[in-house]
């Protein structure tokens, strides 16, 4: 006669427990994104997404937490963390934070954001301009409006350089405002090459609108066996919409230095002109050069029109000499 073994009862309440409940002692899948709906005070969708969204009803407050991603209208914003209050439309995002907007991508490690207002503070922070191509960094960054921000601590840069790296130069400064439909000014700033700084600015202004504005253009830096080290920045000068003047110092550390003088007018649409002088102390030939080149066109009537070139140098290989450094 077959004799049947006998089980513990602690061990049938267990086998009994597994056929019940088998997910409690299996492996847990990967987490769901979690995603929420909502409005702001002024009706605007909301939308909210993360590995876990926790809402707490008397704060009227929602937690997102793990790859957060918040989208109102063409503003998105991912982090790892994120508070937003639905009555307020107070955002406090934490770690990793990314803002994107029609104007500029955005990065800090922390970003407290009025969702409402778009006003907010940035905590060690980059802005990417994306119709200037420009970077700007600083340690306390707040923001106005998505084109307005004031910057504490921090650099401006049109040079392209991946993360990590050091731009080839750009301007650092401990106070600038930034305004990328006007201009950006900044005050007690530094010229730097390869983060060397090298030439103290007291004041420093970048035009960025759409409309022209006087200020200083961005510079050009170089070297090579011929010249040494080569630096030259313009200061434009917006007299008026007609009339502007460029003037442009050079410094040539193996040939001397000099400068560029540019005046570009148009009286009306049947005149316009430019002209160029440009300079240089060659300490290799240990004289002045120079040329000077210039163009008008006047329209008298269709079937009279006045052309002046003018083209001068003071020695054939001027032209060369200029155009190599």
């Amino acid at each position: 006669m077959a004799r049947f073994a006998r089980f513990p009862p602690w061990l049938l309440v267990l086998l009994v427990g597994i056929c019940l409940f088998p997910t409690s002692v299996c492996a847990e899948g990967p987490l769901m994104t979690q995603q929420v709906n909502t409005e702001n005070s002024r009706g605007v969708p909301v939308e909210i997404s993360a590995d876990r969204i926790e809402y707490d009803q008397e704060r009227e407050e929602y937690h997102a937490i793990g790859a957060v991603d918040v989208t109102r209208g063409p503003v998105r914003l991912t982090a790892d963390d994120a508070t937003l209050q639905k009555l307020t439309g107070q955002l406090l995002a934490v770690g990793h934070v990314h803002l994107r907007d029609g104007h500029a991508d955005v990065w800090a490690e922390q970003l407290e954001l009025n969702m409402n207002t778009e006003a907010g503070v940035l905590t060690t922070g980059k802005i990417f301009g994306k119709e200037k191509n420009s970077f700007v960094t600083g340690q306390r960054l707040q923001r106005f409006s998505e084109t307005h921000y004031r910057v504490k601590d921090g650099s401006f840069t049109n040079c392209d350089a991946k993360d990590g790296q050091i731009p080839a130069w750009r301007f650092t400064f401990d106070n600038m405002d930034l305004d990328y439909e006007d201009s950006l000014w900044g005050k007690g700033v530094w010229f730097n090459i390869n983060d060397v700084p090298v030439v103290p600015i007291p004041t420093f202004g970048y035009p960025l609108g759409a409309k022209r504005k006087t200020g200083l253009l961005i510079p050009n830096v170089g070297y090579n066996s011929k010249f040494g080290f080569t630096y030259q920045q313009g200061f434009f000068l917006a007299i008026n919409p007609s009339h502007d003047v460029t003037i442009t110092p050079r410094i040539l550390t193996e040939r001397g230095a000099g400068g560029a003088l540019e005046y570009r007018y148009a009286w009306n649409r049947q005149t316009k002109g430019n002209w160029l002088v440009n300079s240089l102390y060659d300490t290799d030939q240990n004289r002045g050069r120079a040329e000077i080149r210039g163009a008008h066109v006047q329209q008298f009537s269709p079937d009279l029109s006045l052309r002046a070139l003018a083209n001068y140098s003071t020695d054939r290989t001027v032209l060369q000499n200029f155009s190599s450094s």
